[in-house]
């Protein structure tokens, strides 16, 4: 084996080895990690559809 084939063969093993241990370091951040707001209950609440007729009127009349 010549020594440019030995070089080569060396920095495609250091490339890859980098590569796989980025991976598993980003990997192991990101699920370590939570995206997931701590008031989530609060916030996935459903909002009332009902209308509330008397508010309504007294904003009309607050306008005239």
């Amino acid at each position: 084996m010549k020594f440019k084939d030995k070089a080569w063969l060396i920095i495609s093993l250091l490339t890859l080895a980098t590569a796989v241990v980025w991976l598993g370091v980003t990997l192991a951040t990101t699920l370590r990690r939570s995206t997931v707001p701590q008031n989530v209950n609060q916030l996935t609440t459903p909002l009332n559809p009902d209308l509330d007729l008397l508010f309504l009127q007294s904003l009309k009349q607050r306008s005239r």
